[in-house]
Parts: C-alpha cells; structure tokens; sequence
C-alpha cells in the first residue's frame, strides 16, 4: 500500500511518521528538518498514510495482524486470482474427475449424475483458463439438463422406495392386530380352593 511505502521510506531517511493526539494528523520527527521532496510526499497521500498508521496502531493494541491486499496503483502486481491459487495437480484430479463423471451411464445410456456432482465439477474446473478446463467447461454444462433430470429419477426412486416401506409397514401392523383380535383366548384352568369345615 502507498501510505506503508512511504512510511518505511521516510524510516530509512531517519524519520518517523506517527499519529498527532487527535489521530487528525500526521507527525514527522526526525534529527534534522525532513527534505521538501518527503514533506511533499507526505501531503499528497495524508489520508493512506493515516489509514496506515491508525490500523497498525489498532494491531499493537489488539494483538492482531493486518492483512495486505494490494491495489492497482501498487509496483507489486499480484497474479490474477485463476492462476494464483490452483495448482496443475489439482487441474489434473478435476479435469479427471468430471471426466469420470460425464462418462457414468445408466443401462438406457443416459447420464447418470446428478446436478450437484456436475455442479461441483463446473466449480473446480472454472478456476483454470486453459484451453481443456475450457473445454470440459462447456461439457459440463451442456450436461447440465441431463443432471437435473438423473436428479428427478432419484428422487423419484427414492419416493418410490420410501412409499414402499410404509405401505409394507401399514400391512404388518394391520396384521398383527387384527391376529390378536380374533386368536383364540387361551384358557388357564384355575383350581377351586377346598373348603375346611369344622366340626
């Protein structure tokens, strides 16, 4: 950032730029009166450098850290964020694994892969600019229908399967009791207690 370039500049001039009482402006001391070029310098970009000095001010106090994230203005040009962060073993595992999605078929040759493992594919493979991410870009989604319809099937299957359960569950219980009304009571002989008369 500009106003941390121009701090450690005028550090390594043997000055210290620091925040006035009221945080309002800023304070250049040194040995010896600071040069024209750095006063200039400093009044041009005041607020970055009060943004600077405020925030690492607010580190000391809090115990944090400052997160750098440079502009365009800056001498030090960052990478664009698609080749920045993902690495070519990773564009390998995800070009493979959409490949091996696309090629799952059922026994009618029709997709079967749901929307969200297209989905996630279309997501790792968007991070990279290379002519076959590219490509397995647009087969993705042009299978994207096909997904959405594999995914109606399991959910119909599924349906269909829990609907099962419960029709098989209402039949038992069903059974069950109407068994236990209408088996035979089964009848415990009871002894007659004996009668003590005395004579």
């Amino acid at each position: 950032m500009t106003g941390q370039k121009i701090i450690s500049q005028a550090a390594e001039m043997g000055f210290i730029l620091s925040l006035s009482d009221d945080w309002k402006r800023v304070r250049c001391e040194g040995s010896k009166c600071p040069p024209e070029a750095l006063t200039a310098k400093v009044k041009a970009h005041k607020p970055e450098i009060l943004f600077w000095l405020k925030a690492e001010t607010l580190k000391d106090c809090l115990s944090g850290s400052i997160l750098i994230s440079y502009d365009a203005q800056d001498e030090c040009e960052a990478e664009p964020y698609p080749y920045a962060l993902p690495q070519k073993c990773n564009q390998e595992r995800w070009l493979a694994s959409a490949e091996a999605i696309l090629a799952q078929r059922n026994s009618e040759g029709r997709l079967d892969a749901t929307f969200s493992e297209i989905d996630s594919c279309i997501i790792g493979v968007r991070s990279f600019l290379d002519p076959a991410s590219k490509s397995m870009h647009k087969r993705l989604t042009a299978a994207i229908p096909g997904a959405k319809k594999c995914s109606q099937r399991l959910k119909s299957r599924t349906k269909r399967q829990i609907e099962k359960k419960n029709r098989e569950w209402e039949a038992r219980i069903k059974r069950q009791f109407f068994l236990s009304i209408t088996s035979p009571t089964q009848l415990v002989p009871v002894t007659q207690p004996q009668k003590f008369v005395h004579e």
